[in-house]
C-alpha cells in the first residue's frame, strides 16, 4: 500500500512539474513577445520629443567633440551613441535609426533584470519582476526615445548582475567587481542616476565579504579597492574636467530641479498615471502592500526603493521622470506581492483547480495590461495623451497640464518634413509657430525663427508645448483680427495635425497704433 502511494506521490510530483514547466514556458515566451512588441512596433512614427533632439551630437562649428561634451547638462554616453548613428540616419532625419541603439538597449536591460532577479530570487519572481519591469509604462518610453535613461538602466543592471555573479558564482568571485566596476562606471557617464543602485551594491559587498570569509582579507580588501580604482578613474577621466570647467548653465538646471519651476506642481503619482494610465497604479499600490508578508527575504529590495524615493520626494522639488530610479526595483517588489496573492490563494481555497483559476486571471490581467501599454505608446489612431483616448471599456484622460509633466516616448507625428517643403516651395524665410523652440530649430533649421516679422505661421494642433494660443503679435493680427484662412492646411484624415499661414511683410507699429 505504501509503494503504490509512493508510486501515485510521484507520478503527481512528475505531473505538477512538467505542468509548472508549460506554464513557465508560456510566461517566458509571452515576456519576450511583449518587450520586443513595445520596443520595436512603430518605433519611427513619432516626431522627436521631450528633450530628444537635446542628445543629439551636434557641436556648433566652432567646437571641437570635447568642449562640446563638457557644456552639456548630462553625462556624455547618449551624444556619443548619438554621433555613431548621424552617418546612418540622414543627419538624424531617419528617426527609427537613431531611435535603434536605444531600444536595443530597453530590450537587453529587461534580459539583464531578469537574470539578475533570478541570481537573487529565483526563476518565478524574476519572471514576474521581467514582466512588470517589460510593460511598466516609463521603461516603454525609455527605450522609444533618443535620451540617457535606458542606457543608465541597462548598464547599472549589468554592473548589479556582474556584481552578484561575483556573489555567487566561485569563478566570477573577482572578475565579477572588476567587470561590473567598468560597467557602473559607463552607467554613470550616462547619468548620475546610476548612483541610487548603490543599496544593492552595498548588500552584495557585504554578502561578498562574509561568504568568502577564508579569502585572507588583505586580498578581499585588495579585490573591492581595485574595483573602486576602476569606476573612479573612468569616472574622474571625464568628470573632473567637466567640474572644473562647470558653467552657470548646468548649475542653474540642477538649481531649478531641486528648487522648482516657475510654481508649478509636481506630482509624481500624477505623472505616473499618465505613463501608466486607467488602474495600474492600485495594482502596484496592492501588490507592494502584499510584499510586505515577504520582508524577511525582500528587506534589501526596499532598501534600494526607499534611497531614491527619498531623493527625488522629499529633496529634489522636480523629480520628472527620474522616478524610474524608484520604479524599478518596485517592480520586484510587486512580483513579491503577486507571489504571496498565489499563495494566499492556494491556502485559502484548496481545492483542485485553484492553481488553474489563478493562473488563468494571472493571464487576463497580464493580457489586459500589454493591451494597455499598446494603446498607449503603439497605436496612433488617437494620440495619447494630447487626446482622450478610448481603451476597451474605459477611458484614458487626457492630463492636466497645470502639472510638470515630462511627456515623451508617446505616439506623435506632425508631418514637419511636409511643412518644411511645402515652406521652401512658398519662398518662406521667417517662421513662428506655437510649437516648442528645439523643435521648430531642429526641423526648420534652414529657416529664421522670428515670431514678430515671420513670413509664415505654423500652427501646430495638440503641440508638444501645450500652448493653443497664438501670441505673437503679427500672427495674432493675421488669423484673429483680419481672421485669414490659412494656405495650407495638414490632416491625417478627419485629424487636424497643423495649418500655415503664409503672412507677407507689413507695417506691424501701424497696425500696433490702429489698435490692432
Amino acid at each position: 500500500m505504501n509503494y503504490i502511494s509512493m508510486v501515485i506521490k510521484t507520478l503527481t510530483n512528475i505531473r505538477d512539474f512538467f505542468t509548472e514547466l508549460k506554464h513557465s514556458i508560456a510566461l517566458h515566451v509571452f515576456l519576450i513577445f511583449i518587450t520586443l512588441w513595445t520596443r520595436f512596433v512603430f518605433l519611427g512614427y513619432s516626431d522627436y520629443q521631450g528633450d530628444e533632439i537635446k542628445a543629439l551630437f551636434r557641436p556648433l562649428p566652432t567646437q571641437t567633440t570635447w568642449n562640446f561634451l563638457l557644456e552639456q547638462k548630462k553625462g556624455p554616453l547618449q551624444f556619443l551613441i548619438t554621433a555613431l548613428m548621424q552617418p546612418f540616419s540622414n543627419d538624424y532625419l531617419n528617426n527609427f535609426v537613431v531611435r535603434l541603439p536605444f531600444a536595443i538597449a530597453g530590450v537587453l536591460a529587461v534580459f539583464y533584470f531578469y537574470k539578475l532577479i533570478n541570481l537573487h530570487f529565483g526563476r518565478k519572481i524574476a519572471l514576474y519582476s521581467s514582466i512588470f519591469f517589460s510593460l511598466n509604462g516609463f521603461l516603454i518610453a525609455f527605450s522609444r526615445i533618443v535620451q540617457y535613461q535606458v542606457f543608465t538602466i541597462l548598464l547599472s543592471t549589468i554592473a548589479l548582475y556582474l556584481f552578484s555573479k561575483a556573489l555567487f558564482d566561485e569563478t566570477w568571485k573577482f572578475k565579477g567587481w572588476y567587470f561590473g566596476a567598468f560597467y557602473w562606471a559607463l552607467a554613470a557617464l550616462a547619468h548620475y542616476d546610476a548612483i541610487f543602485v548603490s543599496p544593492f551594491v552595498i548588500y552584495i559587498f557585504v554578502a561578498w565579504f562574509k561568504k568568502y570569509s577564508h579569502i585572507p582579507l588583505q586580498k578581499r580588501i585588495f579585490t573591492i579597492f581595485t574595483a573602486a580604482s576602476i569606476t573612479l578613474g573612468i569616472l574622474a577621466l571625464f568628470f573632473v574636467p567637466y567640474l572644473l570647467s562647470l558653467g552657470q548653465v548646468q548649475v542653474s538646471y540642477w538649481m531649478n530641479r531641486i528648487e522648482g519651476d516657475n510654481g508649478k506642481i509636481s506630482d509624481s503619482l500624477q505623472l505616473f498615471r499618465v505613463y501608466n494610465p486607467l488602474y495600474v497604479y492600485i495594482v502596484y499600490l496592492g501588490l507592494i502592500g502584499l510584499s510586505f508578508f515577504n520582508i524577511r527575504k525582500n528587506w534589501v529590495i526596499f532598501a534600494w526603493v526607499l534611497v531614491p524615493l527619498y531623493f527625488m520626494e522629499f529633496f529634489v522639488s522636480i523629480p520628472g521622470t527620474h522616478i524610474y530610479t524608484y520604479l524599478i526595483p518596485l517592480c520586484v517588489l510587486c512580483a513579491f506581492g503577486l507571489h504571496t496573492a498565489e499563495s494566499l490563494a492556494l491556502q485559502t481555497f484548496p481545492i483542485i483547480n485553484t492553481k488553474k483559476i489563478f493562473d488563468i486571471f494571472l493571464a487576463i490581467f497580464f493580457l489586459w495590461l500589454f493591451l494597455l501599454m499598446h494603446t498607449v505608446f503603439i497605436d496612433h489612431t488617437t494620440e495619447y495623451p494630447w487626446n482622450h483616448k478610448k481603451f476597451l471599456m474605459w477611458e484614458m484622460v487626457r492630463p492636466d497640464t497645470s502639472y510638470n509633466l515630462s511627456l515623451f516616448g508617446f505616439p506623435y507625428y506632425r508631418h514637419w518634413e511636409e511643412i518644411a517643403i511645402y515652406l521652401k516651395q512658398a519662398g518662406v524665410v521667417r517662421v513662428s509657430s506655437n510649437e516648442r523652440k528645439p523643435i521648430t530649430r531642429f526641423y526648420l533649421n534652414d529657416f529664421i525663427r522670428d515670431g514678430d516679422r515671420a513670413d509664415a505661421f505654423i500652427y501646430i494642433y495638440n503641440p508638444q508645448s501645450f500652448n493653443y494660443m497664438i501670441d505673437k503679435d503679427k500672427s495674432y493680427y493675421w488669423v484673429h483680427v483680419k481672421k485669414y484662412l490659412p494656405d495650407y492646411v495638414i490632416n491625417d484624415g478627419d485629424v487636424k495635425r497643423a495649418k500655415i499661414y503664409n503672412m507677407p511683410a507689413g507695417n506691424l507699429d501701424k497696425l500696433k497704433f490702429l489698435g490692432y
